[in-house]
């Protein structure tokens, strides 16, 4: 998973403002406030972004209202299990930290190699606190039926509905594997 710089949101904030701007043929603006108190008078903004809330806003002639909000994004996160030019074993565990608060609602997982290779591998998510992630850490289940490829290249569930927490360290444990070799899992979260 790759993250966006710090140094990079503000210029990528502002690119969107801009496109926003563009679309809506109307004056865009930046804020901190959420919503903002007054009416846009003469040439002041129409729509805004806050840049702190991620929400964006309009006039709508009567008050201000948000047009999007960061928290309702759906994003994914996920594990790529490589079995480096091997096919892929039961034991393998991979560990990182959630990055946002979110409600999982679906996974997908697909063998990823240059041909992909028709196969099964089941791999467990687990979930644990930051604060206990020591030399014995404790995980729980966190996806009840586990992600899983039966004969096959692909699979996905939808309809799920499991909370995480930023901060949460999620692993990802290899159960079984027969004729895998690369192997993409995606946790798909809405933000919270």
């Amino acid at each position: 998973m790759q993250i966006i710089p710090n140094h990079l949101k503000a210029a990528l904030r502002r690119l969107i403002a801009e496109q926003i701007a563009c679309c809506c043929n109307n004056a865009v603006g930046i804020t901190t406030l959420n919503p903002p108190v007054d009416a846009p008078v003469g040439d002041d903004p129409t729509v805004l972004v806050n840049l702190i809330a991620g929400t964006i806003v309009y006039w709508d002639g009567d008050s201000w209202a948000v047009l999007s909000s960061a928290a309702s994004m759906v994003d994914q996160f996920g594990v790529k299990i490589d079995g480096g030019g091997s096919k892929i074993i039961a034991g393998y565990i991979d560990t990182f930290r959630a990055p946002f608060t979110g409600i999982i609602t679906g996974w997908v997982m697909l063998e990823t190699s240059e041909i992909p290779v028709s196969g099964s591998i089941e791999v467990e998510v687990e979930v644990g606190e930051y604060s206990n992630y020591d030399t014995t850490p404790t995980f729980v289940n966190l996806i009840p039926a586990s992600p899983a490829i039966i004969a096959g290249v692909k699979n996905q569930a939808t309809g799920l509905s499991i909370a995480v927490t930023d901060g949460q360290i999620i692993r990802y444990a290899v159960t079984s594997a027969s004729n895998v070799e690369i192997i993409h899992l995606y946790l798909t979260v809405k933000r919270t």
